[in-house]
């Protein structure tokens, strides 16, 4: 395997992707519709690092989870 998962070429620019969105329109519900257009597991892993993110705060951790629950989860 050496480093390298089927699930490499979906993951990556998936994330790279949630990471530029955070960094750049962190906390904004409708892009959780873009960052996660389906129910697959790779969307709710990229919806939940995206949350996490835009709330990086430990007191804003019930705030990530409702967005992720409300507009992704």
């Amino acid at each position: 395997m050496e480093g390298h998962l089927p699930a490499d070429e979906v993951l990556k620019p998936r994330l790279s992707a949630v990471l530029l969105a955070a960094a750049t329109d962190p906390k904004q519900p409708e892009q959780l519709e873009q960052i996660a257009p389906d129910r697959t597991a790779v969307s709710v892993l990229a919806a939940a690092v995206y949350v996490v993110l835009s709330h990086p705060d430990p007191g804003e951790f019930m705030l990530a989870m409702g967005l992720f629950v409300f507009e992704g989860g």
